[in-house]
């Protein structure tokens, strides 16, 4: 099964935006800048990280991309 790498392109960029604004997010959230955790953001992130995971992916750029986000989130 090959996997449609302009999908995958766009997940990452995707992926990499949420994780930025998570960072926000949660720095607010802990300052007390914001009184709710920003769970829905990081449930929609975290699907997305699952949605690759364990899957081949051919592109090495992307491969590298998305196994270097896979680490710094750590699911």
């Amino acid at each position: 099964m090959a996997l449609d790498s302009s999908q995958l392109k766009q997940d990452v960029e995707i992926i990499e935006r949420n994780i930025r604004q998570l960072d926000g997010k949660y720095n607010d959230f802990f300052d007390g800048v914001i009184a709710l955790e920003p769970k829905e953001l990081r449930a929609q992130t975290e699907a997305l990280v699952r949605r690759w995971q364990g899957k081949p992916i051919a592109n090495t750029m992307l491969k590298f991309k998305f196994r270097n986000i896979e680490q710094r989130y750590k699911l």
